[in-house]
């Protein structure tokens, strides 16, 4: 009798097993598994009853454990995971992965997000103080710039405000991405008003262990909207996202 029931538990337990999620087949965290960043949108698998996250290129995880806070389908997230491809299961939609860390893409940010807010922040530095030396530390393209050219350029603008930074594609040497900033026209009157907004596409690139500006330009305009809108539109996700809408209050750029 006792034997019959060792038989049935281990018949039980491999049922289990093949029958369950990826987190039955393995509790064990193993800091071995690599961690990944990824980018994608939350599934909810109607035929398996589970959600998992299909990333940018096209790639399917199955997280072991997810928040209810994300079990929303469409929601844009993202998230570090370390891949368990220990894990297995017959209700699997794709790698097996245990989160490390997820945010709402909306609101995430991330280190490529810092390091383009720390150049751009130096850029407006260099620019409310007419700094040409700290200009041209942090862009090349002004190397042969003189002091009389860099005040020319700026003109009679001052208080220089960075306002929103968005990554567009980044990888270990190269961060591209689009800024929104304002600039006040002082000692002068504008029939449009003595603040101006901008925004500009930018190039960052690193040598070595230096980041500089690789590429700066004025970006088109969203022809969908009229451009008060497309500022009123930015600041707002600047608010959702950083909190703020002047960076240089944003309380990690104090650290730099």
């Amino acid at each position: 009798m006792k034997r019959l029931f060792h038989i049935l538990s281990l018949l039980f337990l491999l049922l289990y097993l093949t029958t369950s999620g990826p987190a039955a087949a393995s509790a064990a965290t193993n800091d071995t598994y690599p961690v990944v960043h990824i980018k994608g949108v939350i599934r909810y698998i109607t035929y398996l009853g589970t959600y998992g996250i299909l990333s940018e290129d096209g790639k399917k995880y199955q997280p072991v454990r997810l928040s209810r806070d994300f079990r929303k389908d469409g929601l844009a997230v993202v998230a570090d995971v370390r891949l368990r491809d220990d894990l297995m299961g017959t209700r699997m939609w794709g790698t097996a992965v245990e989160i490390l860390a997820i945010d709402d893409a909306g609101h995430y940010i991330g280190p490529d997000d810092r390091q383009a807010i720390k150049l751009l922040l130096a850029r407006m530095k260099a620019f409310n103080s007419r700094d040409l030396a700290l200009l041209q530390t942090i862009d090349p393209a002004t190397l042969s710039l003189s002091q009389e050219q860099l005040n020319a350029w700026i003109g009679g603008y001052g208080h220089f405000i960075l306002r929103y930074v968005e990554i567009l594609d980044s990888n270990d040497t190269t961060l591209r991405g689009y800024a929104l900033y304002s600039r006040e026209l002082l000692n002068g009157i504008a029939l449009s008003g003595n603040i101006n907004y901008a925004v500009i596409t930018f190039t960052l690139r690193k040598t070595g262990d230096t980041w500089q500006f690789a590429a700066v330009n004025s970006a088109p305009p969203d022809p969908a909207l009229a451009f008060d809108q497309y500022v009123q539109t930015l600041e707002q996700r600047s608010k959702e996202k950083y909190g703020t809408t002047n960076l240089a209050e944003w309380e990690p750029s104090k650290n730099h």
